[in-house]
């Protein structure tokens, strides 16, 4: 717990000058919603999002459900934010014997209005099908032996540093372009 701490307080120092004044903060941080690390961004001025929209919500199922990826809003990017919820497609919490598992992690939907003076907007549509690579993505290893790999079976990209002690990976998607997404 306490490195995750400090990995929160270093990331609310880098976002105390963002580039920009809505902040979105997304992954799987791997702790529940009481844990040191989170309430430190909750007290910083963040709403976990997830919570906002669905106060029974669990992301990964292990030992009955849990809620360890989060949705965290500064004000700013709240105010903008129309929904949160968990897309149980993954996890097993329910339900004996499921093919569609390849996660121990269930994916979530966040949507947002970002101008508050339009009404309509236009779908961005983004695919990556990760059938042979990493296409656009862009893997970053931080700490440790793991690294993003592709999934034969279920034609996805994965990372798994569970047994190869401490790890931090991401996955970066390439830019997305919003300018000409405004009806």
């Amino acid at each position: 717990e306490d490195a995750r701490v400090v990995n929160a307080s270093q990331l609310l120092n880098a976002l105390s000058s963002p580039l920009d004044e809505v902040v979105l903060i997304l992954g799987d941080l791997n702790c529940e919603t009481d844990a040191a690390s989170i309430q430190l961004m909750v007290d910083a001025g963040y709403e976990e999002q997830l919570l906002k929209y669905n106060g029974q919500v669990y992301t990964h199922c292990y030992g009955g459900g849990r809620h360890l990826d989060h949705v965290l809003a500064n004000a700013t990017m709240a105010r903008q934010v129309t929904s949160a919820k968990v897309e149980h497609v993954c996890t097993t919490c329910y339900v004996d014997n499921d093919d569609r598992t390849y996660s121990d992690h269930d994916p979530y939907v966040v949507t947002v209005r970002l101008s508050s003076g339009q009404e309509e907007t236009e779908d961005i549509e983004f695919t990556e099908s990760f059938a042979s690579t990493l296409g656009t993505f862009t893997p970053v290893n931080v700490t440790g032996q793991g690294e993003w790999t592709i999934s034969d079976n279920y034609k996805c990209a994965m990372m798994n540093g569970y047994s190869s002690g401490t790890n931090e990976d991401w996955l970066i998607s390439p830019p997305f372009d919003l300018s000409d997404k405004y009806s």
